[in-house]
């Protein structure tokens, strides 16, 4: 108090009278006419003080540094080879950058305070900690002068834990800045410039809501509420980041009050996008699976409905049951086994369903390019072609040892200007018959009309004596209906040679 209250004196009345007398140094002048001007008394009066410095910020190595500083390095009087900027050499190598980089963000932005601790090489070679602050004088906005004081820190504890802390803070992978409803922001480290993408010179004195354009879970109002009651608030928020991607943070902020109308918020913000993107994509799936669940139910009590009609024998109605659930769980495994994509190659369908008759693959022929079905399509696709297959080894081309199956298609834009797949069905006998049907249709039929209704299809059937031809025509979208009027027809089956029956069963 003794050393702030000397300085008091000193600087008032005839001892700015006599600084003036005795400056030779024109920046010495200028700040001693400096002092009678308004806030610069208010300034030095705040500081406890061991020296001042002025320099010209237009004149780089024009510098000003008072006595004081010196004997507060322990010279007993300033020495004779000393020049204003030697005072530059004295600070410790490890603090150098950041005291010039500070200084250049305060005269870049007011609002980046200059204050800070400085280690300095005293004069029996030991080292002096140094509280540093300064402003710049500005004219017409620009920094022309800087003004400053130093004082000794005589514990260093507290301060160089500060330190530490702040350096913690600054390398934090997570964004942390301090803010303030009133100040906006006020601190910004180099986790939130990489986060958000946004500089500390841009962020100084911004609205970080504003900024990073932040979305509550529940609007801002829940988060203040908690603030003003002096309580911390959690949680996720969605932000956008300067290059107008958005992003999701685990966000905390704690309340500081600061004053009795101010309150600052300490905030750590940590970025979860891709844990959010994550959880996103399994409640998607888990919507999927649901519905997935439904359809198979219900496709499978159809499918015991259908198959037990006019049928007295349990053993046959087990048969085709079963034959059907394995075609369906072989269509529904290849849907999962390709869960990371949207489509499924239609060639890989086809497979799986006539899998179960590998004995007849010197009577099969595929042909197309590579086709993809939507995974809605999956499942009715593999019901048909399991039907059409069971019909051709009971009484089609595969009932016969020199018959023959060929199944062709075509995808994309076949004329209409829609994405669809084509596919044919060809069965060849080696017998001729009447070209007629002679039976009531079989049981399979209403299962290959409800899966051609599933898909928004056409299916058609053509025969003659020497065989039959089944087309099928659905939307290749992940979403049906709309674009034309479609409709599932089949024929009413074929008359078979011989003693053949007549259609599906």
């Amino acid at each position: 108090m003794a050393r702030q209250l000397r300085y008091r004196i000193t600087l008032t009345g005839r001892g700015i009278s006599r600084l003036m007398a005795l400056s030779q140094d024109y920046l010495e002048e200028e700040f001693a006419k400096l002092l009678s001007q308004p806030g610069a008394l208010p300034f030095l009066d705040k500081a406890a003080f061991d020296g001042l410095w002025f320099m010209d910020l237009e004149k780089p190595g024009r510098e000003w540094v008072s006595p004081g500083f010196w004997r507060a390095l322990g010279y007993a009087q300033v020495p004779a080879d000393q020049r204003p900027q030697d005072w530059r050499s004295l600070i410790l190598e490890a603090d150098r950058e950041m005291v010039f980089e500070n200084m250049r963000r305060h005269c870049e932005n007011a609002g980046h305070a200059f204050d800070q601790i400085i280690r300095f090489k005293g004069a029996q070679n030991n080292t002096v900690t140094v509280r540093a602050r300064g402003m710049a004088i500005r004219e017409g906005g620009k920094p022309v002068r800087m003004l400053g004081a130093h004082t000794i820190v005589h514990d260093t504890r507290a301060h160089e834990l500060d330190r530490q802390l702040s350096e913690l803070i600054e390398l934090s992978g997570d964004a942390v800045f301090a803010w303030s409803l009133k100040r906006g922001i006020r601190r910004w480290n180099r986790g939130a410039v990489s986060l958000f993408g946004v500089s500390s010179q841009t962020a100084a004195g911004a609205d970080p809501n504003k900024l990073t354009s932040a979305r509550y879970p529940n609007g801002w109002d829940e988060v203040a509420e908690a603030l003003d009651a002096g309580e911390q608030w959690s949680g996720e928020v969605e932000r956008r980041r300067a290059d107008g991607s958005t992003i999701h943070t685990s966000a905390r902020l704690s309340p500081i009050q600061i004053s009795s109308d101010d309150v600052l918020i300490l905030e750590i913000n940590r970025d979860i996008t891709a844990e959010h993107k994550a959880n996103e994509r399994l409640r998607l799936l888990n919507r999927e699976l649901n519905h997935r669940v439904k359809n198979l139910f219900a496709i499978v009590q159809g499918l015991v409905s259908v198959s037990g009609r006019g049928e007295s024998d349990p053993a046959v109605v087990t048969d085709k049951i079963q034959a059907r659930i394995a075609a369906l769980a072989a269509a529904h495994m290849i849907s999962i086994e390709e869960e990371d994509i949207r489509a499924v190659s239609f060639r890989q369908v086809m497979e799986a369903v006539l899998a179960p008759y590998e004995q007849r693959k010197d009577q099969l022929t595929l042909r197309g390019l590579e086709a993809k079905l939507p995974r809605r399509a999956v499942t009715p696709v593999g019901m048909i072609f399991h039907e059409l297959a069971t019909n051709a080894v009971k009484y089609g081309a595969w009932s016969e040892p020199d018959g023959h199956l060929s199944v062709s298609w075509m995808a994309g834009d076949l004329g209409q200007g829609t994405n669809d797949i084509n596919i044919v069905w060809t069965e060849r006998f080696t017998r001729s018959g009447d070209a007629a049907p002679s039976a009531p249709p079989g049981l399979g039929l209403p299962l290959i009309q409800q899966s051609a209704r599933q898909l928004d299809g056409e299916l058609t059937r053509t025969w003659s004596a020497q065989g039959m031809e089944t087309v099928l025509t659905f939307s290749l979208d992940e979403k049906v209906g709309g674009t034309r009027t479609r409709s599932a027809s089949l024929g009413k089956g074929l008359k078979p040679a011989g003693n053949r029956p007549s259609d599906l069963n």
